[in-house]
């Protein structure tokens, strides 16, 4: 069984927006509903599940709210969960592993809410090498050099692009490597470090987690300039 994870949290505080960016509009429909959409239709999915908000910041219950209501007119009530997420990204993911009836050899995708253009393509290309490789992840080389800097603010290395790659979501897992490395992490105290995820734990407990390229049009929806893009790409395709 093929499982996702959509982790819809965050207030869109660089979008300017004040509510969940899962919610700004593309085309007069909200980013959440084509990230749903490219799932729903993949053929190798089997349930899915969207951690909306964050109890911390009392955002949980309206996200929950506005989640099942897009849901409801989309039809897809019956296809989806919603649960409240948590006050990290690590936890709540969690909160969306514990929504899931899971055995060992079952397929993990995670998936951030923002990325509408995730393909259908890609979908099927991680879940294939996770079941062959155990873990996998995609991405894009870098198009620009990518330096280090010092704590003055000085540049002090320069990396080979060629042996770098920016990565994104989803990351693909099966589900008994998953859970051993978020066990470890836990026991060992840095489920929740910053600028963690989960290939980065996968990575950290021994687990090769294989690259795809996705390509540079699986933009995550951040800033305004992303917003933009992202409706230019949509207008292109109608």
């Amino acid at each position: 069984m093929n499982s996702v994870i959509i982790v819809a949290g965050g207030i869109g505080r660089r979008l300017g927006l004040g509510y969940n960016k899962i919610f700004a509009k593309l085309l007069d429909r909200p980013v959440l509903s084509y990230t749903i959409e490219n799932f729903v239709a993949s053929p190798g999915v089997d349930q899915i599940v969207v951690c909306a908000g964050n109890p911390q910041d009392g955002t949980a219950e309206d996200d929950c709210r506005r989640v099942q209501e897009l849901l409801e007119r989309e039809d897809l009530l019956d296809r989806i969960t919603v649960v409240p997420g948590a006050g990290t990204r690590m936890q709540s993911v969690q909160c969306g592993l514990d929504a899931l009836s899971l055995t060992d050899e079952d397929i993990i995708l995670i998936q951030d809410a923002s990325r509408p253009f995730t393909s259908q393509q890609l979908i099927t290309e991680l879940i294939q090498s996770a079941k062959e490789h155990g873990a996998s992840i995609c991405g894009v080389k870098p198009k620009d050099t990518i330096q280090k800097i010092d704590e003055s603010g000085c540049c002090v290395q320069t990396f080979d692009r060629d042996t770098l790659r920016a990565v994104a979501t989803p990351v693909a897992a099966q589900w008994r490597l998953l859970r051993q490395a978020r066990e470890i992490a836990k026991r060992e105290g840095y489920l929740d470090t910053p600028g963690f995820e989960d290939s980065a734990l996968l990575q950290k407990a021994g687990t090769p987690v294989f690259f795809i390229d996705c390509g540079y049009t699986n933009v995550k929806i951040t800033t305004q300039e992303d917003l933009f893009l992202a409706e230019r790409l949509l207008s292109e395709r109608l």
